[in-house]
Order: structure tokens, then C-alpha cells, then sequence
């Protein structure tokens, strides 16, 4: 096997279980949990945590770090390091009071699940639709109030949950999401979506519900794969009249 192969690595200890990591990403775990007072060595590793419980995963792979779950610890700033994790497929950050995402958040090549809900994100950079294998993204409750016209570069995307958000716009390039099957846009201020959603091919699951949005746009009749569209019991909506293969469903407060 050549040097140049083999990983130099640091060995670990949390919760009395071993781990060797790779040395690059070992300080860039550090670094991050840093931002949180916590020292790599005082962290508690839990499989099923409370509500508002600190909460702290990892695997790895050859030394490399695979999936990482940090939850509940306050983390502010997402340090550049991350950019280190060139084998993360997974990273859950939910519950923190992050702002931003670092503009190097694209390195993360083999990223395919990301989870921000709960955070105080309020501007959505373009950094994040470098995330070219990205196929799930949770940014529920943040404070997102517009989408980056580059959305439409997030080609793998499947499920998008805006839940709980400022939007009051899409961009047209959404319409160019055509792997996406799921999308929540509920609990936020939109009031029309633009003509290209028609685009949106594989799209089966729609949230729609706590919106002001009056009027579908006429065409939805042609995504074929639109199954099911959820609204409010209250909310009175003009529904285009071929629209008959899709199911609505009116939900409660």
C-alpha cells in the first residue's frame, strides 16, 4: 500500500468507545464543538435523547467521518473547517441557534442529507446549492424569507421541508427541481407560486396549508405525479377544473 494512502489518524475516546480519526477531521470536530464550550473529550454520546436533550452522534468509516449529529448545544458558527468532511453523506444540526452556513459548506461532496431545522437562519447563501448530490433538506422554523435563485442546482434534491418560515416568494428555478417528490411550503406567507412550479415532474407531496395563496397555478394539472395537496380547512382556493387526479386535504389548525 503507498503512504500516501494511509490516513494519519487520532484516536478517541467519548462515552468509553474508541474512535480513529482522520487528523484533518478530528480538528475540525473539535473546532466546531469549541464554538460551543464543549471539549471533544467532555462530550456524551446519546442514542435516544430527550427533548431539548444535548444530543451527539457520529460514524465513521476508514477513518473518515460518515455522519455527524450535533443537536441542542447552541452552536452559533459552523467553522470552515467542515469543508474537511469530504466523506460526510450525513449532517444534522437541528436545534442550534446557527445564523449562517459557512461559504464553504459546498465542499461537502458527498453531503446527501442535511438537517438545519430550529436554527435562526435567515438568509439562505448560494454556497448551499453547490450541494450537488444533496437529495433531503430540513430547514423547518428558521427565518428564511427568500431562496437563492440558484436553487435549481440542487439537482438530486427529493424532499424540501420550508416549514415555518418568512417566505412570501419562490424563485422561478424551482421549477427545475425535477427529482423533487416532497415539498413543504406550509406555515409561511406565500401568496402565489410562480408558473415554472408546473415543472416540478416527479413532485408528489405538496404542503400548501397557513398560507395566504389564493389561486393554483392553472397548468399543476399537468405533474403527473402529484398525488396529494395539503390546505387549510378555512382556506378558500381556486383549484383549476381539470385538476381532478390529485387528492386536497384540508387540515385543522
Amino acid at each position: 500500500m503507498e503512504l500516501s494512502n494511509i490516513l494519519e489518524t487520532e484516536k478517541i475516546f467519548i462515552e468509553n468507545t474508541e474512535f480513529n480519526i482522520e487528523k484533518k477531521q478530528y480538528e475540525t470536530l473539535k473546532e466546531i464543538l469549541k464554538e460551543t464550550g464543549t471539549k471533544i473529550e467532555d462530550v456524551k454520546y446519546y442514542s435516544s435523547p430527550l427533548n431539548n436533550e444535548k444530543y451527539f452522534s457520529i460514524a465513521l468509516e476508514k477513518g473518515n467521518i460518515t455522519s455527524l449529529q450535533i443537536k441542542n448545544y447552541k452552536l452559533k458558527n459552523v467553522s470552515e473547517k467542515i469543508g474537511h468532511l469530504k466523506k460526510l453523506y450525513y449532517l444534522d444540526l437541528c436545534s442550534n441557534d446557527i445564523s449562517d452556513l459557512p461559504k464553504n459548506i459546498e465542499e461537502l461532496v458527498e453531503l446527501k442529507y442535511l438537517f438545519l431545522s430550529n436554527n435562526k437562519i435567515s438568509v439562505l447563501g448560494e454556497s448551499i446549492t453547490g450541494l450537488a448530490k444533496l437529495e433531503e433538506l430540513y430547514l423547518l422554523n428558521n427565518n428564511i424569507q427568500k431562496l437563492p435563485e440558484s436553487i435549481n442546482y440542487l439537482f438530486k434534491l427529493k424532499v424540501l421541508v420550508l416549514e415555518k418560515n418568512n417566505l412570501q416568494t419562490l424563485p422561478e428555478s424551482i421549477g427545475n427541481l425535477k427529482e423533487l417528490q416532497i415539498l413543504h411550503l406550509n406555515n409561511n406567507n406565500i401568496s402565489k407560486l410562480p408558473k415554472e412550479f408546473e415543472n416540478l415532474s416527479a413532485l408528489k407531496i405538496l404542503y400548501l396549508n397557513k398560507n395566504p395563496i389564493k389561486i393554483l397555478p392553472k397548468n399543476i394539472e399537468n405533474i403527473k405525479s402529484l398525488r396529494i395537496i395539503f390546505l387549510n380547512i378555512d382556506q378558500t382556493i381556486s383549484i383549476p377544473k381539470k385538476s381532478q387526479k390529485f387528492r386536497m386535504v384540508y387540515l385543522n389548525n
